[in-house]
């Protein structure tokens, strides 16, 4: 679209078939190399921005033409000339595009079968020319090249390359050049564990690795994980049989490089085996596992320097774990781990960025049964599971107390086949009340996160309820004893409800525990007459409300009510129902 009188800011706008808005508007008095997507009637709008006036207005189509594998076509901006080409789902191609009178700027686009933008390029090629290279195409279909540029005319070439796929095999070293266009194949099974590494052989290239799967997917891409800043793909392993492709290439069009593609050995590893090891062996340690098996598997580095890293695989080859530094002094360590199914697992020792000797050893949880009422002991370091049997809507309370009060307490609670349901962690104490969602088995895992967390003692307790609150209920009560009255409610997701407690004879104190056992607001006089009013958003799950008096030893009647406001919960201070505090 055109001024034609000197005096109109033109504005153009295409609109599809359905109204909707597909390219112009403000600042666009030129619409270029559109794809269009649907059949139908399209509606062009000429308008001036602020003004009005004549002009012109023409519509062309573009000029489709043909591009065969390595054949070097030429073309001017000015005939809107887009090439087509047949290709093949995981097909790799390169596109190179450069100005060919030393005036354009050029500009490339490569879009796929159904008109969609794969890949887009301005300035990678030589020269700051245009370059698409080795773009792996998703689907069998007709292909579109958009040559284009950001002055207004001009000559361009255009060659359009498939690459070379040639074989590598396992500790063959390569060397080659990434303008070649090489794509290096090898044949991969399911649980094979590889490491490719590239390093530039010339001074000048910058690399880039990527490694694709038999269905030409992306399984994994580096820059600069390997030896000055080369490119490393460490450890990786195979989910399926078939023939992989590794696609070389850097940050600069041309450069010299070496490849290298190695397996890692599998050696056998047996529980409580103390394994030493170095990083640049390249060695996975294999042991059978059975299901509902809890395993613990501990990496250390043997001296300075190494940076460690921890991978555990099911027999599928699936990561089952993966750890960097939750261990003492930010070693790797993968603890309670329940095996889904009987197989060989394999343990993949790893440095972070570095390499260095290493110590491994794997060990089995023991699973210890454990009775309501019942006080059990053990230490941090044994990695004790505790199951006990309970039925449905329970409540039940958890408390855990290691012997060093300054130690830092994780509790997971979760279900025989290994589903963590929550997990909770606190410095010294630590103690949940909760609602169990189903009958079954459960597991307490007591974790202390420091080294020398030492011994704790476990304790497991019913709850007994004075039952079951519903929205619009006032109930009327007695505290007997020190730990409160208990009672539940649940409602929907994003209900916001109001708790409240009076009392003449005691003063009120109220908690409320979420479903998954975490303490939330505590209340003891924010509510009118100092009683005690907590208001919040429920999330789904049963709420454990406790009724109390602030001092243990306050006994006597209250009155409690529930309802369900309208109104967005208020801020509200936790209470210290021992100091008597706001905090």
């Amino acid at each position: 679209m055109d001024d034609d009188n000197g005096g109109l800011d033109t504005r153009l706008t295409l609109l599809g078939p359905d109204g909707a808005i597909l390219d112009g508007g403000v600042g666009r008095s030129k619409i270029s190399d559109l794809f269009l997507a649907e059949s139908g009637r399209y509606t062009i709008l000429p308008d001036g921005y602020g003004s009005s006036g004549a002009y012109t207005l023409l519509l062309t189509e573009a000029t489709v033409k043909s591009i065969l594998p390595n054949e070097q076509v030429s073309g001017d901006i000015e005939d809107d000339t887009r090439w087509d080409f047949e290709g093949q789902a995981g097909q790799i191609v390169s596109i190179a595009m450069n100005e060919d009178d030393g005036t354009l700027d050029t500009r490339l686009t490569l879009l796929g079968p159904d008109g969609t933008i794969l890949c887009t390029d301005d300035d990678s090629g030589d020269d700051a020319n245009s370059l698409i290279r080795n773009s792996i195409l998703p689907q069998d279909g007709s292909y579109t090249i958009l040559p284009s540029a950001y002055s207004p005319s001009g000559t361009y070439t255009l060659l359009r390359t498939e690459v070379t796929r040639q074989p590598i095999t396992f500790t063959e070293l390569i060397k080659g050049n990434v303008e070649d266009g090489v794509v290096w194949t090898f044949e991969g099974s399911v649980g094979q564990i590889i490491s490719i590494a590239m390093d530039e052989d010339d001074g000048t290239l910058d690399t880039w690795l990527t490694l694709l799967g038999p269905d030409g997917t992306i399984l994994s891409t580096d820059d600069d994980s390997g030896d000055n800043t080369n490119s490393l793909i460490h450890n990786f392993a195979l989910s399926e049989n078939g023939s992989y492709t590794i696609l070389p290439v850097g940050y600069s069009p041309t450069g010299a490089y070496t490849l290298l593609l190695t397996e890692v050995t599998h050696q056998p590893i047996a529980f409580d085996e103390l394994i030493q090891g170095d990083i640049e062996d390249h060695v996975a340690w294999d042991f059978a596992g059975q299901a509902g098996q809890i395993v613990r598997v501990a990496m250390s580095k043997a001296g300075s320097g190494l940076d460690t890293r921890l991978t555990l695989l099911g027999p599928d080859g699936t990561i089952q774990s993966a750890d960097n530094d939750s261990g003492y002094d930010t070693n790797s360590l993968i603890r309670g781990v329940y095996l889904p199914q009987d197989g060989v697992y394999t343990v993949l020792p790893d440095g972070y960025g570095s390499s260095g000797e290493y110590i491994l050893i794997l060990t089995e949880a023991t699973v210890r049964p454990m009775n309501f009422g019942e006080m059990v002991e053990g230490d941090f370091e044994d990695d004790a599971v505790w199951a006990f049997e309970a039925q449905d809507e329970k409540i039940v309370r958890i408390e855990v107390n290691p012997d060093d009060s300054d130690v830092y307490t994780r509790l997971k609670w979760g279900k025989s086949d290994g589903t963590t349901l929550f997990t909770n962690s606190a410095r010294g104490s630590l103690a949940v009340t909760l609602s169990l969602p189903l009958s079954g088995t459960y597991t307490l895992e007591p974790r202390g996160i420091e080294e020398g967390a030492g011994s704790y003692s476990l304790v497991l307790d019913e709850i007994t309820t004075e039952g079951l609150l519903s929205y619009g209920d006032v109930i009327s009560d007695e505290v007997t004893a020190a730990s409160g009255d208990y009672w539940t409610f649940s409602g929907d997701s994003g209900d916001v409800v109001t708790i409240g407690m009076s009392s003449d004879s005691i003063h009120p104190y109220l908690q409320v525990h979420s479903p998954n056992g975490i303490l939330l607001p505590q209340d003891a006089s924010s509510g009118p007459n100092d009683d005690a009013e907590i208001t919040f958003t429920l999330g789904s799950g049963t709420y454990i409300i406790v009724a109390r008096g602030v001092d243990d030893s306050e006994t006597g009647p209250y009155t409690l009510s529930l309802t369900q406001t309208e109104t967005p919960p208020q801020s509200c201070s936790p209470y210290d129902p021992v100091g008597k505090e706001k905090r």
